[in-house]
């Protein structure tokens, strides 16, 4: 041992030594140890020669199994494909054990979903969205899904009305229209919002719809799921209706998208007998 930092983490770890002690370290020979904890000071000893034989020997693995069904396992292993999946935790088991109805059959179906990395006040959290309608999945078990609004789709207008509601909340035409007096075209927008299910009745009132909930507090739909790569055997894989690029620049109008992981969210659909 000769490098200095060696032999500082030997010096420290050695009760006893001296700085002579630690000088001759450097200069040991083949077959001279210094032994410590058998005395208070540490021992310099020669080490003969082994005389005894070397009684361990590595086993042949292959020797001892079918050589041929061995390497057709791994072939077969590697033909699986590896599918990255997020599973409800209900599994096909607990379905037929809960339904208070005979199951005639349940076909797995694995949908196409992106989960995306987001940052939104400093907080950072994952979007689940399946890509068939472009859904917040927030509950695998309850099936809780919720459409991400798409901003893009507004002029000018309808944005600025659509800001002063999201600040109100509840509100009535005449206060909203009050709040949007720089907004000529008003009734026209507003219209525009109901028609694209931004807004709707609520008695007198006009309420936001439940997915602007998502431009407001996203946190709030955060997905704890998480993608296991397994082979898994489905019953049909849906093809997505929705890029990934659209999925991401609707969400990047009120969060900064970070990343996303392309996942399957696997779907059991029962059905019962008659």
């Amino acid at each position: 041992v000769t490098n200095p930092n060696d032999l500082k983490a030997l010096s420290n770890s050695i009760e006893g030594l001296t700085l002579e002690a630690e000088e001759e370290i450097k200069n040991l020979p083949i077959g001279t140890a210094l032994v410590t904890g058998v005395v208070d000071m540490p021992l310099f000893v020669n080490l003969r020669p082994r005389k005894t034989k070397h009684g361990g020997h590595a086993i042949d693995i292959l020797e001892e199994i079918d050589k041929d069904k061995f390497f057709d396992g791994i072939k077969e292993f590697e033909k699986k494909d590896l599918v990255p999946i997020i599973k409800p935790k209900v599994t096909k088991k607990d379905l037929h054990l809960m339904s208070e109805k005979k199951i005639k059959e349940i076909n797995t179906f694995l949908i196409p979903a992106v989960k995306v990395i987001c940052e939104w006040r400093g907080k950072d959290f994952g979007i689940l969205v399946e890509l068939k309608k472009g859904s917040i999945v927030r509950n695998l078990e309850e099936k809780e899904t919720l459409i991400v609004p798409n901003l893009n789709g507004l002029n000018k207008d309808e944005l600025i009305v659509l800001e002063a509601a999201l600040r109100m909340e509840t509100f009535d035409m005449d206060t909203l229209k009050k709040v949007c007096s720089s907004v000529s075209t008003f009734k026209t927008s507003v219209g525009a919002l109901k028609r694209k299910k931004f807004f709707k009745k609520d008695g007198e009132n006009m309420v936001l719809n439940e997915n602007l909930d998502l431009v407001k507090k996203p946190d709030k739909f955060a997905s704890f799921s998480k993608i296991n790569y397994t082979s898994i055997s489905y019953d049909k894989k849906l093809e997505p209706t929705l890029l990934i690029e659209e999925v991401k620049n609707r969400l990047n109008r009120f969060v900064n998208v970070k990343d996303h992981k392309e996942c399957f969210i696997v779907y059991y659909d029962v059905k019962h007998e008659n």
